[in-house]
């Protein structure tokens, strides 16, 4: 009999071992898995966070290159009108080889270029 009852204590053990193993692993996987939702977030928002700095940087590099030159001269056209801020600037407007052209100033240039990413509205400030 002492054979039998140890047959079945130990597997009795097995199984509340086995049940306690499987409840561990139940409780861990949506853990894990939440874990694992965080940590990809967290990395998901890093990665904006970069990449918006980046583009911040990138478009101080741009307005300050224009800065320190004064200001561009683009042709006119559609897309390009004279700067009706920049109107009080006797040689905003200037004609090169019978080509109309006007001075673009950092700030109307940044609003230009945003203009034409897809989705944009050009109203950001940098």
């Amino acid at each position: 009999m002492r054979g039998v009852i140890a047959l079945f204590t130990s597997d009795r053990a097995f199984r509340t071992k086995t049940f306690l193993r499987g409840g561990r692993v139940d409780v861990r996987r949506p853990a894990l898995r939440a874990l694992r939702t965080r940590d990809g977030r967290k990395d998901l928002e890093h990665e904006a966070g970069t990449r918006a700095r980046e583009a911040v940087q990138k478009d101080l590099a741009y307005r300050l290159w224009v800065t320190h030159r004064g200001g561009v001269y683009v042709p006119i056209d559609a897309d390009t009108p004279p700067n009706p801020n920049l109107s009080h600037m006797p040689d905003r407007d200037v004609t090169i080889n019978g080509r109309p052209f006007t001075l673009v100033n950092p700030a109307y240039m940044t609003r230009m270029v945003r203009s034409l990413e897809p989705g944009s509205s050009a109203s950001g400030h940098t």
